[in-house]
């Protein structure tokens, strides 16, 4: 009598045993392919597809590209890595990271994708002088990342990254310096709505279209430091608003309202209040959800749409990032988000956070660099 149940004879495929670091290295690769896939996505105008025939031959990486870290975060950082690795213009030659692991990870992040191994350095000036860079992306915290923006404008590399943290106006006023002295060295900072269509359209739907008609106000969002019951502030730099609106400041005054803090006065009544919620624009037309873009119509008109549909919504702006920076360094463009936009946001929320602190109101002039 025979044992055998149906079970026995099966077509499925045996499991395969993986690490943890091939898996943490297949993963990065093709979350970054699916950022790629989402980007095509959401492109703006459809492209016919490519005639075989008449393609161009595979032409060789135009920008050689470093990656600096430290401490990479896996789910953060490595996507931009990934992205960057499949690029057909872009090859990684250099690495950098804190520590061995680190280095051996990326390393094999670059060599999934690519079949070749970049050059490792224990640090970022050993990567620059050791490798001859055209750009560079720097995946270090705001905190850390500021001296590597400077050794990249003396060194002539393009960089890109996050927002560097500059609170001593002096930093601000030195790296403005360093910046003017090499015009020809771009540094693109990351931004969470800058690079994403559905924010770009709706910046041309306030400023060029008005669809709000004239502004009146606008309701910034606000998180305290330390959680919700904190009564300590970290002020935002407002840069979508100093986007849409094309102004700044003239003054910033302390408010008796315990959940809007401060308030930011600019010209013709306009002003900035900050609370919990989400950032909306107001006006007087109707009001915009700048995280949602939802516009809501009142008075002649009544009702609601929201900016761009489906088609416009990104939900990760990585791809775009990177390809305007990609771009940039090709075509000899000015950045999108550079050290300008740097220098407004942070000049904004010190001057929200100096009328804060010391409950009087501060002008523009006593902050400018």
């Amino acid at each position: 009598m025979s044992l055998r149940t149906p079970f026995d004879h099966t077509i499925l495929p045996r499991p395969v045993k993986s690490s943890r670091r091939q898996f943490l290295v297949a993963s990065a690769a093709t979350t970054g392919a699916a950022f790629l896939d989402m980007g095509s996505m959401n492109a703006e105008e459809p492209r016919a597809p490519r005639d075989p025939v008449k393609a161009k031959p595979p032409t060789d990486p135009k920008i050689r590209l470093g990656w600096v870290g430290h401490n990479t975060r896996l789910q953060a950082d490595t996507p931009y890595l990934g992205t960057a690795a499949l690029s057909k213009i872009v090859k990684v030659v250099g690495i950098s990271e804190a520590t061995e692991k680190r280095r051996e990870l990326c390393q094999e992040i670059v060599y999934f994708e690519t079949g070749k191994k970049p050059n490792m350095y224990d640090n970022y000036r050993a990567l620059l002088e050791g490798e001859k860079l055209d750009g560079l992306l720097c995946a270090f915290s705001p905190r850390r990342s500021l001296p590597v923006y400077k050794a990249c404008l003396e060194a002539g590399v393009h960089c890109f990254g996050s927002f560097p943290e500059v609170e001593p106006r002096q930093e601000l006023r030195d790296l403005l310096g360093l910046q003017a002295r090499h015009p020809g060295v771009k540094l693109q900072f990351s931004s969470p709505w800058r690079h994403q269509l559905r924010y770009r359209e709706a910046a041309r739907l306030v400023r060029e279209d008005q669809v709000l008609g004239r502004l009146t106000g606008c309701t910034h969002r606000l998180v305290p430091r330390g959680g919700a019951g904190s009564k300590s502030w970290t002020f935002p730099g407002c840069d979508l608003v100093t986007w849409f609106t094309g102004r700044w400041p003239l003054r910033a005054r302390p408010d008796s309202d315990p959940a809007s803090p401060v308030v930011l006065e600019y010209s013709d009544d306009f002003a900035v209040r900050f609370s919990r919620g989400a950032t909306t624009f107001h006006g007087t037309l109707g009001d915009m959800d700048a995280t949602s873009g939802k516009i809501t119509y009142r008075g002649p008109v009544v009702g609601s749409r929201r900016v761009g549909g489906t088609r416009l919504w990104q939900p990760r702006p990585e791809r775009r990032e990177l390809r305007d920076f990609f771009e940039i360094i090709d075509d000899d463009r000015a950045p999108l988000v550079g050290v300008r936009q740097l220098r407004d946001t942070r000049l904004v929320s010190l001057l929200a956070h100096k009328a804060y602190k010391e409950q009087r109101t501060v002008g523009w002039e006593e902050v400018a660099v």
